[in-house]
């Protein structure tokens, strides 16, 4: 156990953690067992003290006469979500936490669903430690230090210093300064602005950003880094890489390979574009800021220049270049006047499918036939579409026709193109494997061999994947050599 000095247990210090802050009145306030002190001061002793959102607030708030609420923004690591969840889910959150809730907060926040790691250490600076010792005589868990893959002292620019995260035990960092718990190696420029940017984030106590406008944001930084056309069509393949080398040298190891494995089909970034609703881990967010923004204050400076009208990645005239904007403009004005869908199509002399993938996108009412698809409904489909499910499948599933289906996906061209790239991952996936498989098992194989028994493979990568394909091949029997023996 720490050996600590006494000090004012009635609050926690600034920035101090709610765990580290119960393990200094727990050292102080008890001579058995930490199990015994827990029964009797939480009236629980299997609790999970050092989870980043404590069931036991309710208890150091009644002890200390501190507003729960207080505490929870103050001494958590809450406030580092909110920008980027929806107001009313980050109240339901808030109550959730107040009333002891603790794994509606984990659902509703998607922190399973976005698969990052959770880290196994609790985190201090030593050059933290020696000032918290020489102004307050005891050191303590910073609550800076322990966000989400963050290994750099925001203050000092140094690296943590990693120990065991206990469960159901108190341990405080240690209480010398031990000059020889430096680590010897520097943080990268990068780290030490992920943990600068994340301490803001954590600070800034920020309301909710609006989706479509920082989705937006995105795809003007993206066109500011050539990583995305002026007309917002995003350069998928690119923006991953440029990610990928920024980030590679400056992200702890085990949450780099779980964000950047090169998997068959990736998800990240561009689900940060192509579903602005979905909850996205900040970290997420924050990578895709600092890489293209530099720090989330440029971002947000962009953020609120951005002018009303977003941009738009494909307008219904870039899909049908036969309509004109006029007789677009025509057909949403006879919708305005409370023209029927048909009589509105007719006037404006484009199909009735059409007027109606239109109409949808702005905003106006259809009214349906007996097949309805309730918003749920939709939504589920939509989902499933950005998976790459196929219509008839999804038809299949939801018992409607496959026009409908289609009739959703012609609403949101975007997501179009996000299905054709999922099936060219997929494609290059299988193709690739093909390939690899029989390498393994014809080691000795020729590049005439593997093109005559895996034909369809070779001449798809050919195509569409030369570089993979001549990395992947063994050498090329030298022209002079291919004719010998025969």
């Amino acid at each position: 156990m720490a050996q600590i000095r006494c000090s004012s247990l009635a609050a926690p210090f600034p920035s101090e953690t709610l765990y580290s802050w119960l393990s200094r009145i727990g050292m102080l306030s008890h001579g058995g067992s930490d199990s015994g002190f827990l029964s009797e001061f939480i009236g629980y002793s299997g609790e999970q003290l050092t989870s980043i959102f404590p069931s036991y607030l309710g208890t150091l708030a009644q002890y200390s006469g501190i507003n729960s609420r207080f505490l929870l923004t103050q001494h958590t690591i809450l406030p580092y979500y909110r920008p980027f969840i929806r107001t009313k889910i980050y109240s339901e959150i808030t109550n959730a936490l107040l009333n002891r809730e603790k794994s509606e907060a984990y659902s509703k926040f998607s922190l399973l669903a976005n698969r990052i790691p959770e880290q196994k250490l609790l985190f201090y600076c030593p050059q933290c430690i020696g000032n918290d010792l020489e102004c307050l005589g005891v050191s303590f868990w910073h609550k800076e230090h322990q966000l989400p893959w963050v290994d750099v002292c925001y203050i000092h620019e140094t690296k943590l210093v990693g120990s065991v995260k206990p469960r159901k035990v108190f341990v405080l960092p240690p209480q010398q300064v031990n000059v020889g718990k430096a680590c010897s190696s520097y943080p990268s420029a990068e780290s030490i602005l992920l943990a600068q940017e994340s301490a803001r984030l954590l600070n800034l106590n920020r309301t909710e950003l609006d989706p479509s406008r920082h989705t937006d944001t995105y795809i003007k930084g993206l066109a500011a880094n050539e990583l995305a056309t002026t007309s917002g069509q995003i350069k998928q393949a690119a923006w991953f890489d440029s990610l990928d080398n920024y980030w590679q040298e400056a992200l702890p190891k085990e949450f780099y390979s779980a964000l950047f494995s090169h998997q068959a089909i990736r998800s990240f970034p561009v689900n940060l574009i192509y579903q602005p609703e979905a909850q996205h881990h900040p970290l997420k967010h924050l990578l895709v800021i600092i890489h293209l923004f530099g720090s989330f204050e440029k971002f947000m400076s962009s953020y609120s220049s951005l002018e009303d009208q977003s941009i738009d990645c494909e307008s219904p005239q870039t899909l049908h270049e036969r309509v004109s904007r006029e007789q677009i403009n025509k057909l949403l004005n006879k919708l305005n006047e409370g023209e029927s869908l048909r009589q509105a199509a007719k006037a404006a002399e484009v199909s009735v499918g059409f007027a109606k993938s239109t109409a949808l996108q702005h905003g106006f009412e259809i009214r349906r036939r007996e097949q309805f698809l309730f918003s749920f409904e939709r939504k589920q489909i939509l989902d499933w579409l950005k998976e790459g499910r196929k219509t008839q499948d999804i038809a299949k599933l939801m018992q409607c026709s496959v026009g409908a289906v289609e009739q959703i996906l012609t609403q949101f061209p975007v997501v179009k193109k996000l299905r054709n790239k999922l099936r060219f991952y997929q494609k290059r996936y299988k193709h690739r494997q093909s390939i690899t498989v029989y390498l393994t098992t014809h080691t000795k194989a020729s590049r005439g061999k593997i093109q005559n028994d895996v034909k369809a493979s070779y001449y798809w990568c050919y195509k569409h994947d030369k570089s993979w394909l001549y990395k992947t091949l063994p050498e090329a029997i030298p022209r002079a050599d291919r004719y010998k023996g025969q």
